[in-house]
């Protein structure tokens, strides 16, 4: 544990990038603060630039994480209404504390030391340990953390430490390492085309082979790799292969989304005859209980003999 504050503590782990301890947040600095700060009693809304960025009447994500404080909030010489602004910059006292800036309107929750509140960097390379091996991500997944300038300079120093690796400009990953061949594999090109998915705010389903290979269906790698997009056709080189991302009508993306969309797309490329035993229980074995009861529920909708697959695929087995 580490302390942050008069009887204030959190949980620590020990970051697998740099060997130091963090604070452990799933949400990072902003959940750890929030949670502080309901734990001081203080009572919390989402800031009006938050509220515009989850209404979707703003793209802009903001940078300085903000709460609104409900009603007045007092602690010894500190009051403050208003707007707090959360932020993990280290106090010039090096301690953890509530600094009013403008009177009655914002205060900064400073980090203890530098064990504590994490800074920005500690911030993103906790994240990128939680993802764990093989993930791959980009700037942009991180700017809810901290300013694209920030997350550049730390992706810069992780890729020239080794830590991470860049595969492509402005993609990066946490290669796997094979001990028995003894290096790096290659980048994971479901992975990497999800991040440039995110990267680019499109939608993307793999399509017939290569949905049936990642679903175990096939052993068979497809030479071509492809990904139906709502976004332009694009083709994007990884490494030794390439992601072909392929335009697709609205009508043709309407309802496929996450396991129901790999499924249904495999099985258009098997066809009726192809889906036998094997393929029903390696199905089967890769979908969660919620996730074929999903299946069922948006497959009858659909083509008659997949939603007949899809309750077999959901029946119970003794």
């Amino acid at each position: 544990m580490v302390r942050l504050g008069y009887s204030v503590y959190g949980r620590a782990v020990v970051s697998r990038l740099t060997g130091e301890p963090l604070l452990y947040s799933p949400n990072g600095f902003l959940g750890a603060a929030r949670q502080a700060l309901t734990k001081l009693g203080v009572s919390l809304q989402p800031a009006e630039a938050e509220r515009a960025n989850n209404e979707g009447r703003s793209t802009q994500v903001p940078v300085n994480p903000v709460a609104r404080v409900r009603g007045r909030f007092s602690r010894g010489s500190v009051t403050a209404n208003g707007d707090w602004l959360l932020s993990d910059e280290p106090s010039s006292l090096g301690l953890w504390r509530l600094q009013v800036l403008r009177k009655n309107s914002t205060v900064f929750l400073n980090r203890y030391s530098g064990q504590s509140m994490q800074t920005m960097r500690d911030q993103i390379v906790a994240r990128i340990g939680r993802l764990g091996e093989g993930k791959a991500f980009s700037a942009k997944d991180f700017l809810d953390i901290a300013s694209r300038t920030t997350i550049d300079v730390t992706l810069a120093s992780l890729t020239r430490s080794g830590r991470i690796r860049r595969v492509r400009r402005g993609l990066y990953d946490m290669p796997k390492v094979n001990p028995a061949l003894g290096g790096k594999l290659s980048p994971d090109i479901d992975e990497a085309a999800r991040a440039i998915a995110r990267r680019q705010r499109w939608k993307i389903v793999p399509e017939g082979a290569w949905a049936a290979n990642l679903l175990g269906l096939s052993t068979q790698v497809p030479a071509k790799i492809v990904y139906l997009t709502d976004g332009p056709n694009n083709e994007v080189p990884i490494g030794r292969r390439s992601i072909h991302f392929k335009h697709a009508r609205p009508k043709a993306m309407a309802g496929l989304e996450g396991k129901f969309a790999l499924v249904v797309q495999a099985l258009r490329y098997l066809g009726r005859e192809g889906v036998g035993p094997r393929e029903i229980e390696t199905l089967r074995a890769a979908l969660s209980p919620a996730e074929k009861q999903k299946l069922v529920k948006d497959a009858r909708f659909g083509v008659d003999w997949i939603y007949d697959v899809a309750k077999t695929i959901a029946e119970k087995t003794a």
